[in-house]
C-alpha cells in the first residue's frame, strides 16, 4: 500500500497531468463535416466540433475568419443565417448565398483550423500546447502558404506541433526564416522514417536544409531543377 505521503504526491501528480491535458488544444485530421443546420446554443469549448457555435456566438471572430477566407481563399461573405432556434453557415456567391455544407471539403476542413488559430492569435484562448494534424487536409496547395503564415502567427502565442505532408507549407516556413519574418530557432523540423526513427532536419539562417532526408519531396525538387536546366539550355541555344 502507498503511504499517506505517496498517495498525496500521486494525487497532486494526477491533478497536474489533468491540468496539462485540459490546456492542450488538439486539432486532428478527421475534422467534422459542416452540417446543413445547427441548433442554436452556446459553445462548449475551444475544439473543432464547436467551431460553428463559436462563430455563431462571436461576431468579431466570425468577421476575422471571414476576412481570412476572403483574402486567402477568395471566398467572401462567410456568415451565419439565424432563424428562431437554429442557424447555418453560409458563403456569399454574388447575389446568392450557399450553405457551407455544400462547399468543397477543403473549405470545410480548414474552417476549424483557421478559426482556432485566429482565436489564439487574438488571445481569446491561450492553450499551453497546440497539436495540428494535417492542417492542409483537402485544401488546394495554393492556400498552404497562407495557412503556414497563420500557424507562424499563432506560434508567437504558444507552442505548436504540426504534422504535415505539405511541401508548400514547409517551404513557406523556410521562406519566412530566409526573409527575416521568423527567427531560425522558432522552427524545428523532424522526419519519421519507415523504421520509426525520428530525425532532426537542420535549418540554417537562410531557410536552407543541409541534411534533407532522401526521398522526401524529391520528385518536386528534381522537376524544378529540370525546368531551370531546360531554361538555361534554351537561353544558351538562343531560342
Amino acid at each position: 500500500m502507498l503511504s499517506d505521503e505517496d498517495q498525496s504526491n500521486l494525487h497532486q501528480l494526477q491533478q497536474h497531468l489533468g491540468f496539462l491535458a485540459s490546456s492542450v488544444l488538439h486539432i486532428n485530421s478527421a475534422r467534422p463535416a459542416i452540417q446543413s443546420v445547427y441548433s442554436s446554443r452556446e459553445s462548449r469549448g475551444w475544439v473543432s466540433e464547436e467551431v460553428p457555435y463559436l462563430l455563431a456566438n462571436d461576431d468579431l471572430l466570425l468577421d476575422e475568419v471571414s476576412a481570412w477566407f476572403d483574402t486567402m481563399l477568395g471566398l467572401s461573405g462567410l456568415t451565419t443565417q439565424v432563424a428562431a432556434f437554429a442557424f447555418r453557415l453560409t458563403l456569399s456567391t454574388g447575389s446568392a448565398a450557399i450553405n457551407l455544407a455544400n462547399a468543397g471539403r477543403g473549405t470545410q476542413a480548414v474552417l476549424p483550423v483557421v478559426a482556432l488559430l485566429i482565436a489564439i492569435v487574438s488571445r481569446r484562448v491561450e492553450p499551453s500546447l497546440v497539436i495540428i494534424e494535417e492542417p492542409e487536409a483537402h485544401l488546394h496547395p495554393s492556400a498552404h502558404g497562407a495557412l503556414a503564415d497563420l500557424i507562424i502567427q499563432a506560434s508567437a502565442v504558444t507552442q505548436i506541433i504540426v504534422e504535415t505532408h505539405s511541401e508548400n507549407l514547409i517551404l513557406r516556413m523556410r521562406r519566412r526564416i530566409a526573409d527575416g519574418s521568423m527567427a531560425q530557432n522558432r522552427l524545428q523540423l523532424t522526419y519519421v522514417t519507415e523504421d520509426h526513427e525520428v530525425l532532426s532536419v537542420a535549418i540554417d539562417g537562410q531557410g536552407g536544409a543541409s541534411n534533407w532526408p532522401a526521398g522526401v519531396f524529391e520528385s518536386d525538387v528534381e522537376e524544378a531543377t529540370a525546368i531551370m536546366e531546360a531554361k538555361l539550355q534554351t537561353m544558351r541555344s538562343g531560342h
